[in-house]
């Protein structure tokens, strides 16, 4: 064998082998290199995946926030309707109160002035049309009575009775004023009012 033939054999040969290392460390560090992109890439999922649930847990934090917010703020109206309903009911039915309190004092005063009339009028000529006249505004006042009763509550029902009866009470003291000034306490602690 010619030199020049085994000189191109080992240069073939080692051209052959450079090559081959030379593959199978590009195969190695290709290999690596594929190894560390899916690492990165694993990484990169877990942390968009981590990043992803604590956006919606936010998201759904603040969703159950807003949610309870509006449920408060529902219930809150809700309540005020109430209290404005509840209110207003009351105010009618004081002023429904107030009314029947209102007629019952113009028939007694009504009746009061027609007693004092009668009582000057006895043995006069006007005596007669002055006891009828007192009689017509009893029997008024206690049609009117009905109405205080069921209105109640009881302390007015029973101060209003008294009042009737010191209409017609045959007492050298006058009862009236008293009986009065009793109805006129026990309807204006009925109505809320506070004395003067």
């Amino acid at each position: 064998m010619d030199s020049d033939v085994v000189v191109g054999l080992i240069t073939a040969g080692s051209t052959l082998t450079g090559v081959v290392l030379t593959g199978l460390f590009m195969l190695g560090a290709a290999g690596r290199q594929a190894a560390a992109a899916k690492s990165q890439a694993d990484a990169a999922w877990a942390a968009g995946s981590k990043q992803a649930d604590a956006a919606w847990a936010a998201g759904k934090s603040q969703a159950d926030a807003a949610w309870l917010a509006g449920m408060m703020q529902a219930q809150a109206q809700l309540e005020v309707s109430r209290t404005t309903a509840h209110e207003q009911a009351l105010a009618a039915e004081r002023a429904a109160r107030r009314t029947i309190y209102a007629t019952w004092l113009m028939l007694t005063e009504a009746a009061r002035t027609a007693q004092q009339e009668r009582n000057r009028a006895l043995g006069t000529p006007q005596g007669s049309a002055a006891a009828q006249a007192f009689a017509a505004a009893m029997t008024t006042a206690r049609e009117s009575l009905g109405s205080v009763r069921l209105e109640g509550p009881d302390a007015v029902s029973a101060a209003a009775v008294d009042l009737l009866q010191a209409l017609t009470a045959a007492t050298a003291a006058d009862p009236y004023p008293a009986a009065l000034a009793r109805f006129l306490t026990e309807s204006q602690a009925a109505l809320h009012i506070p004395p003067p």
